[in-house]
């Protein structure tokens, strides 16, 4: 299971193209959009409000990421398997 990242995103200002760009992750992808200019919002606070008014922050990852290993283990149970070699790359059961 992957960690869970924080919802807001960040924002950052590149030094070399005087812009400020927001950055969060959608899922597992990376994504960027660029804000403006330091002339437009010369300071990080206006940024960062002109990032809420424009309604791109990032979304909360989704609950229902697959099976977990403790689903897996309830079905191994219940199918009688009481063991599992681990030659065969599967852990015991007690």
């Amino acid at each position: 299971m992957r960690v869970q990242r924080h919802a807001s995103g960040s924002e950052r200002y590149d030094k070399r193209r005087k812009t400020w760009n927001y950055l969060w992750y959608d899922g597992p992808t990376r994504r960027s959009k660029r804000i403006g200019t330091k002339q437009e919002f010369p300071t990080k606070t206006a940024a960062w409000k002109e990032i809420e008014s424009l309604e791109i922050q990032a979304k909360p990852p989704d609950g229902d990421k697959g099976d977990t290993v403790g689903v897996w283990l309830h079905g191994t149970k219940r199918s009688g398997c009481p063991h599992v070699n681990r030659r065969r790359g599967c852990i015991a059961l007690s």
